[in-house]
């Protein structure tokens, strides 16, 4: 069983979430994810409506740190980029990233190899994004599992 939320943050969303959890969790959330606050609270309170939804699991609460959640009856992955976020939950382990499109310099090639730019294309911006998600995607993935850094970029390096 996979269920996946792709959606836009609105104020309303922003205000359901912020009625949902309690204060002092809206505070650590504030002090961790300042940067993205917004997208933080409506990802984490998708998570827990489909957590009741789909798994009849009432009022749960991700942790505010990914790395101290424990996975017992599901899995959730958690990915946002300016105002879109993309949430699933899953009986299974999958890991997913989003990316939005955006207009960038070549600075972002930087982040792969010589071998994975022949790959792409030589510096393809098209390519680029299904590549930069997919890496992002196993970092994430691995990360579950307490791998170093440095295990998982030479893991990812294609």
């Amino acid at each position: 069983m996979i269920k996946l939320k792709l959606l836009e943050v609105n104020k309303e969303l922003i205000k359901e979430a912020e009625d949902f959890f309690d204060k002092d969790y809206l505070k650590d959330l504030k002090e961790t994810k300042f940067h993205s606050y917004e997208d933080s609270i409506v990802s984490r309170y998708m998570v827990s409506k489909l957590a009741s939804e789909e798994l009849g699991i009432a009022n749960y609460v991700p942790a505010l740190d990914f790395e101290e959640e424990q996975f017992e009856n599901f899995t959730y992955a958690i990915s946002h980029k300016d105002w879109n976020i993309f949430v699933w939950i899953s009986d299974d382990f999958l890991w997913l990233d989003i990316e939005k499109y955006k207009e960038r310099d070549e600075s972002v090639f930087e982040y792969f190899t010589d071998r994975e730019l022949d790959i792409l294309g030589w510096k393809n911006f098209t390519s680029f994004y299904t590549w930069w998600t997919a890496k992002e995607s196993l970092i994430k993935f691995f990360s579950n599992y307490q791998l170093t850094i440095c295990m998982m970029l030479r893991f990812l390096e294609l």
